[in-house]
């Protein structure tokens, strides 16, 4: 063992300790098992029983080991019963915004459903709601229910993406582990929130954008951007993967020519509503209503901002603090592309091991600068936070990225509690050092060593023509 694996061993150990520190304390506050009528506990019950039918047959289809199939099927069989015993957890924004939209939508004609403004978000969660609100079950079970199926999709979609960057088979493992992370669990069993729907769909994007099917993966943008404005958390890397090559064919990842698919999927999702009365305009602003809405310093979430927030005093994201925010975000934003594109622009191949990381940066960065960001915004970088576990061998990397997810961890708790909320951004002072080392490492590092060794032999060659 090297000197700087003996140092960093301690650190990361106590990194995992406190992860499963705040893994077990989120359960027991949010044990909530289902104390409904009999009909919405079968309901619920029968429901993850068939999720764990499925991962299991899953996992059936890419192994026959007696052993992998038991262990898998433990994780999978955890997770569940974790689901499970936080059926009835209600959040605040589930008491006071969810539920009483899907009662509003049960007073009304189906026409009335499309064409009112009665939540903040775009039509196609709304779909949902709508059919929800038709439905005899008790509605945050049909809400986790939504979750959970988005979850399996996008544990699908992270193994997948795994699997085309290592070019290995699919990890059962990894595809077990990821339905039983906190991020992934906290999504069902207690945000029951359409977070899990967009980052599905933006997964999906990057995914086919590394298969180079450029038409399929802005067609998915479209999906995620029709749901939620922050799915352009992610939207960064677009841009260096239209202008960089794969090593391997090399063409560009995603072509320009095909932006037009992003702008299809995304009017049709959008657009029904307008086609039985509702002005197209009012169905733009819900995005910027949603900032608007979104006015906190920091909504719960453990990122830069919590100090802003103890100096000012304030809960508000005043016009001075979001400039100030935005301005920091966009210069950072701009360091990182402009290390990147220096890197790559020599042979304009960008590796496709090296997008995960990029795709890490860019996520955290974004969420950890900007004022007015939830905790659920975080839901990207611990995605490929998690990712880059699974891909990289830097012991720094990954200090930092189990750091970044107990963060989250510690946050999600409980609602609107400020003191975790700094337990969290005091653990991510550790992620965004080790960030902004892995940074220089691998964009900042390399061609500092090029441009020494660079002046070293101008140096020499001018030396032998003097002694010449």
């Amino acid at each position: 063992m090297t000197i700087r694996k003996k140092i960093l061993l301690p650190f990361q150990i106590l990194a995992i300790l406190s992860f499963v520190i705040a893994f077990i304390m989120y359960f027991l506050h949010a044990y909530a098992p289902p104390n409904q009528q009999i009909g919405n506990v079968s309901f619920i019950v029968l429901f993850y029983l068939c999720v764990f039918c499925i991962s299991m047959l899953i996992t059936l289809k890419y192994t026959r080991n007696k052993q992998t199939i038991f262990i898998v099927g433990t994780i999978l069989l955890l997770g569940i019963i974790l689901r499970i015993l936080g059926a009835d957890h209600q959040t605040y924004d589930y008491s006071y915004y969810l539920h009483n939209w899907i009662e509003d939508y049960k007073n009304k004609s189906l026409k009335d459903c499309f064409v009112s403004t009665i939540s903040n978000y775009t039509p196609p969660y709304n779909y949902f709601l709508i059919l929800f609100s038709r439905l005899p079950i008790y509605d945050l079970y049909l809400l986790k229910a939504l979750s959970t199926i988005f979850e399996l999709l996008s544990a699908i979609m992270i193994v997948l993406l795994i699997a085309k960057i290592t070019k290995k088979s699919f990890n059962v493992y990894i595809f077990a582990i990821m339905l039983l992370l906190p991020t992934s669990l906290g999504n069902s069993s207690w945000w029951a929130q359409c977070d899990t729907i967009y980052t599905f769909f933006g997964l999906c994007g990057l995914y086919y954008a590394l298969c180079h099917k450029s038409k399929l993966s802005f067609l998915f943008f479209g999906i995620s951007s029709a749901f939620k404005l922050q799915s352009i958390i992610l939207y960064p890397v677009v841009l260096l993967l239209l202008l960089f090559k794969d090593e391997e064919t090399h063409t560009t990842y995603l072509k320009w020519k095909d932006i037009y698919m992003f702008i299809i999927s995304f009017v049709i999702l959008m657009y029904f509503p307008v086609l039985l009365g509702r002005p197209f305009r009012e169905i733009c602003g819900i995005y910027l209503g949603q900032t608007e809405e979104n006015a906190r310093i920091s909504g719960n979430c453990p990122n830069f901002n919590i100090w802003i927030r103890m100096i000012a005093g304030n809960n508000i994201a005043t016009l001075p603090i979001t400039i100030f925010t935005t301005l920091v975000t966009v210069i950072i934003l701009l360091i990182l592309y402009i290390f990147m594109i220096k890197k790559y622009k020599s042979t304009m191949i960008l590796p496709k091991k090296d997008i995960p990381l990029i795709c890490l940066l860019f996520t955290f960065t974004i969420v950890y600068f900007m004022t007015r960001m939830n905790d659920r915004f975080f839901m990207y970088s611990a995605i490929f936070s998690f990712i880059c576990l699974c891909v990289y061998k830097d012991d720094i990397l990954r200090l930092s990225n189990i750091t970044n997810i107990t963060s989250l961890v510690f946050v999600m708790l409980t609602d609107r509690y400020y003191a975790l909320c700094v337990v969290g951004a005091s653990i991510n002072i550790v992620t965004i050092l080790c960030y902004g080392y892995c940074f220089y490492k691998y964009f900042i590092k390399k061609d500092i060593l090029v441009l020494n060794q660079y002046l070293t032999t101008t140096l020499t060659n001018e030396t032998e023509k003097i002694n010449e």
